[in-house]
């Protein structure tokens, strides 16, 4: 039931609810779960990206991509499809060098990163010790530690950081879903609470019951993460990346602020409001 009354990311709530009710998982758990993380990441690419930065949408990569539900038994022509609008060859490639794709691949993720590389270098850079989102996971993964670590090392987590995260998972779960999915998508705590590693990041859910009837039943989304505050401060991790992402006097400030968004995707409309700038850099979401 609790999968059915969310739309975005359904296959994380469902396992993250009967998880933490004690129930088994659906077989097909990890793999719905990385189809739906897949298709949310292409979106932000093909999508998000595209707004933020003054481009075209690439209608024709984001094409197909209600194929990789959960009820679609046959995913390989979609993933064959975004693989080749993504990277223009093998996503295991980048695996191994991420940097030698983006200088050189002539598709339009390429690009983007691109130019945000030549943007000022730490723009939205924030401590990882404090990331509630998905970047979380893909830094923690050993496999990026070869391929992400120098970056993370020179810029630290920066908006352009982040974006290279998103570009690696989605080339993780291409690979991952041709070999029939992958383990540690979701789990128990030892407190009774289920998790589950949705797209924009861990989500827990958990219960207390009595006997067959639920007490109290709480939901944590990454999002909800983004916008809690430290005890005694009003300050949050979203707030803290908008105000990171430009800098005074910054005529791209609407663009960088767009693509920060994009960058961690909240599952909710964020307005930014400024004082004191060209109304034409205001830009809502």
């Amino acid at each position: 039931m609790i999968g059915r009354l969310f739309n975005l990311c359904s296959a994380a709530q469902s396992a993250a609810a009967a998880l933490a009710m004690g129930l088994p998982v659906a077989a097909t758990c990890t793999r719905d779960i990385e189809r739906e993380t897949l298709r949310e990441h292409a979106l932000v690419i093909f999508r998000d990206w595209a707004k933020a930065l003054g481009m075209a949408v690439d209608v024709g990569a984001l094409r197909g991509l209600g194929r990789l539900s959960v009820a679609t038994a046959d995913v390989q022509g979609v993933l064959n499809d975004l693989e080749r609008a993504t990277f223009g060859g093998p996503a295991s490639s980048v695996l191994d060098d991420i940097d030698s794709w983006r200088e050189g691949a002539a598709t339009v993720p390429a690009e983007m990163l691109r130019r945000v590389a030549d943007w000022p270098a730490g723009l939205g850079r924030l401590s990882p010790a404090v990331e509630p989102t998905f970047v979380a996971r893909v830094i923690g993964n050993p496999l990026s530690t070869p391929v992400l670590g120098p970056f993370l090392a020179s810029e630290g987590l920066s908006l352009y950081v982040r974006m290279l995260a998103r570009v690696f998972e989605v080339a993780l779960l291409i690979t991952s879903l041709r070999s029939g999915g992958a383990e540690g998508r979701c789990g128990r705590e030892t407190d009774g609470r289920g998790w589950a590693e949705a797209a924009r990041g861990r989500l827990t859910h958990s219960a207390i019951c009595d006997g067959d009837r639920v007490m109290d039943y709480r939901i944590r989304t990454p999002t909800d993460a983004m916008l809690a505050c430290d005890e005694g401060s009003q300050h949050n991790f979203l707030a803290a990346l908008i105000e990171s992402a430009h800098g005074p006097g910054d005529r791209l400030a609407a663009q960088r602020v767009a693509l920060a968004l994009a960058c961690v995707d909240p599952c909710l409309p964020v307005i930014w409001q400024t004082t004191g700038m060209d109304p034409r850099q205001g830009q809502n979401r």
